[in-house]
């Protein structure tokens, strides 16, 4: 069953329709968090004559040398957000960030459509594309990263990334330039888990593709190459990276032992996003033995067990595809001790991953229970769920408005997150609230 083009369009239509009234009420979200040091009370973002220093100086990073990492990427959008604005107007900021979302947005279906073509057989594989590409786009815990300003870098990443993607499976004959290259150099001077990118390559070419003979040694020298370039640019990343910089974990191995956990609670959160915070008090688990690190390293294995028997099918491939870019695109966070166990915005790249898995998986479903009323289900389906995340959307949105909004949605989302209390306590007293 294929989508005629005006049914494709009338898609393609409902989901931009869908997506400008979710996010319409963020543009006037203000500064939070981190933006203050690295954004409001940083000096370097206010003259565009410092972008080169960007790119060789990360001091200029954040006011705090605790926190200068090396972003140039970032940083540039950021001075350049600062002279459109001529000041600190958020709407010029969150305008320019939504912007990049987009972008990243068509990226995404542009590389969904290459991953189903050769296992969408009764449905048009732009239409499936379109619905994962849209439950992605309105996950509410996505919105958690679109509003955060200096999250901007976690876009800016991501784009590089899928980006590099698209280019290497859309273009096989423009394989031998290396196109893709460039696009994951700039990702990961936005942000530094964009050198995964060569792991999903792998991916992409052993589960999607399958190349055999002269295509799989081609194969294997592009991945050899992106393997070379990545530890290159990793290795500049790293010798710019001031001494001052700290990552921040308490324990590494606490912090280690806790990510297949925080993994299982990320895909509950893809499943239901209700328990979403800006600043969690998810603490580290206690020891190889506890219940949460056994329940963490079961559920690890159990996704990468379906992973390995979606693979063994081309119908199902694209499922198993989707399934390892969400462990994956987890991995730098996961291998780098930070003072935080889990944070919201980092579920941002590998919901894409599971965004393409559950889509595809449902897909699947509906047409094996009733193939003759899959198209009707389907889309009844996607209306539902669509319209269920825009409202989710819309709500986390409103929490960004303020400070204010923000922590006090921390205190009743994360109550024995410290840092949390304080900084409504401080909005409150500045508005003279001292009782509260």
């Amino acid at each position: 069953m294929v989508a005629k083009p005006p049914t494709l369009f009338l898609l393609w239509l409902g989901a931009l329709a869908l997506l400008v009234a979710a996010y319409a009420n963020h543009f006037d979200n203000g500064f939070h968090f981190d933006d203050s040091h690295a954004v409001i009370d940083n000096p370097a973002i206010r003259d565009l004559g410092n972008i080169p220093r960007f790119f060789t100086d990360a001091r200029t990073f954040s006011v705090l040398p605790l926190n200068q990492s090396y972003r140039p990427v970032l940083q540039a959008t950021l001075a350049i957000d600062y002279w459109l604005a001529k000041g600190y107007r958020p709407r010029v900021f969150q305008a320019d960030s939504f912007a990049w979302f987009a972008a990243l947005l068509a990226c995404v279906y542009g590389l969904f459509v290459c991953i189903l073509r050769p296992s969408a057989v009764a449905v048009d594989p732009r239409a499936a594309a379109l619905g994962a590409t849209a439950v992605f786009a309105l996950h509410p815990a996505v919105a958690e990263t679109v509003n955060y300003v200096i999250q901007r870098g976690e876009i800016l990443s991501t784009l590089g990334v899928v980006s590099a993607m698209l280019v290497y499976a859309r273009w096989p004959h423009l394989r031998h330039l290396g196109l893709w290259i460039p696009l994951v150099a700039l990702g990961a001077l936005a942000k530094p888990p964009a050198l995964i990118q060569p792991a999903l390559m792998a991916s992409y070419v052993a589960i999607i593709e399958r190349p055999s003979g002269e295509a799989r040694r081609q194969a294997w020298r592009h991945l050899a190459t992106s393997v070379g370039v990545a530890a290159a640019v990793g290795w500049w990343l790293s010798a710019r990276t001031p001494p001052t910089f700290a990552t921040g974990a308490a324990s590494s191995t606490a912090y280690w032992l806790s990510q297949p956990f925080v993994t299982l609670r990320y895909f509950a959160a893809f499943v239901a996003p209700i328990g979403l915070s800006a600043d969690n008090d998810w603490t580290a688990v206690n020891g190889a033995a506890d219940p949460r690190a056994l329940a963490g390293f079961l559920f690890v294995t159990a996704v990468i067990g379906a992973a390995w028997a979606a693979g063994r099918t081309a119908r199902t491939r694209p499922i198993a595809f989707g399934l390892w870019w969400f462990l994956l695109t987890l991995a730098p966070t996961a291998a780098t001790p930070l003072a935080e166990i889990a944070n919201d915005h980092r579920m941002f790249c590998p919901f894409i991953g599971l965004s393409l898995a559950a889509s595809w998986g449902a897909w699947l479903l509906i047409e094996r229970l009733n193939p003759s009323a899959a198209r009707t289900a389907a889309l009844s389906i996607v209306i539902v769920v669509l319209g269920g995340e825009a409202f989710g959307v819309r709500a986390r949105n409103q929490v960004w408005r303020t400070d204010e909004s923000l922590w006090l949605d921390v205190t009743r989302k994360s109550p024995t997150n410290g840092r949390g209390l304080m900084n409504y306590g401080v909005a409150r007293m500045e508005k003279g609230d001292f009782a509260a």
